[in-house]
C-alpha cells in the first residue's frame, strides 16, 4: 500500500516515516532525555499530519510499563515529557490559530466536521461535505456548531450511537484499497482487472 502511495501527493508517506522514528526513537537503548526529545520531536512533526499521534506516547509508556513492570516512574516520567516536547512543538501553530481564527485549535478545526459527519440523521459511515446551515460562519464559529448539533444527536439516541460506531469501526477497516484508489492510472494503464486485483491484495 504504501509503495502505492508514493505515486500521489498526499500526507501519508511523512506521516508514517515520522510515526515510526518516533517509536523507534521512544523505544531506543538511549539515556532517558535523548529519547523523550527525539521521540518528542518526530511524533510532534507528526501530529501536524494527523493530530491523532498525540496519544502515541500514552500507548508507548503503558505498552513499556507492561514489558517492564518495575520501569513504571521512568517510563511515566517519559510519556509525560515526550507529550510536553510534542505540545512545545504544536505551540507556535495553536497561537496562530487563535490569533487568525479566534479560538486556539491545536493543529485544525475539523473535529467538529468529523463528529457530524458520522453523527447526524443523514449520516452514511463516511465523509460528507458542509452542511448549508453553516455556509458563511467562519472556522471557529462552524466548529462550534457543528460540534453542538452532533453531540446533540448522540445525546437523543446513545444506543444508536454505539451501533453507528461498532459499524463505521467495520466499515472504515473492511478494505485497504484507497492507494489503490488514488492511483486511476492503474485501471487507465492495465486495466480495471489489475485494478480490482490490486484492491484485493491490499486488503488481503
Amino acid at each position: 500500500t504504501f509503495v502505492m502511495f508514493v505515486t500521489v501527493i498526499q500526507s501519508e508517506l511523512p506521516f508514517l516515516f515520522l510515526l515510526l522514528a518516533g517509536i523507534a526513537a521512544f523505544q531506543a537503548p538511549w539515556p532517558l532525555w535523548r529519547r523523550v526529545l527525539a521521540a518528542g520531536l518526530c511524533l510532534g512533526l507528526a501530529c501536524y499530519f494527523r493530530p491523532i499521534a498525540l496519544l502515541l506516547p500514552i500507548v508507548l509508556g503503558f505498552a513499556a510499563v507492561l514489558r517492564e513492570p518495575r520501569g513504571w516512574a521512568r517510563e511515566g516520567l517519559g510519556m509525560f515529557a515526550t507529550l510536553l516536547v510534542m505540545a512545545a512543538l504544536l505551540a507556535p501553530w495553536t497561537y496562530r490559530n487563535a490569533v487568525v481564527m479566534g479560538a486556539p485549535a491545536l493543529v485544525a478545526m475539523n473535529f467538529g466536521l468529523a463528529l457530524w459527519s458520522g453523527n447526524n440523521p443523514n449520516a452514511w459511515g463516511g465523509a460528507m461535505t458542509l452542511p448549508p446551515f453553516v455556509q458563511g460562519l467562519g472556522e471557529a464559529e462552524r466548529e462550534a456548531v457543528l460540534r453542538a448539533r452532533a453531540l446533540e444527536y448522540i445525546r437523543s439516541d446513545p444506543a444508536g450511537f454505539a451501533t453507528r460506531t461498532l459499524y463505521k469501526a467495520a466499515f472504515h477497516h473492511s478494505s485497504q484499497s484507497i492507494a489503490v484508489a488514488w492511483n486511476p492510472q492503474i485501471a487507465q494503464r492495465y486495466g480495471q482487472g489489475a485494478s480490482l486485483l490490486l484492491k484485493v491484495l491490499a486488503t488481503a
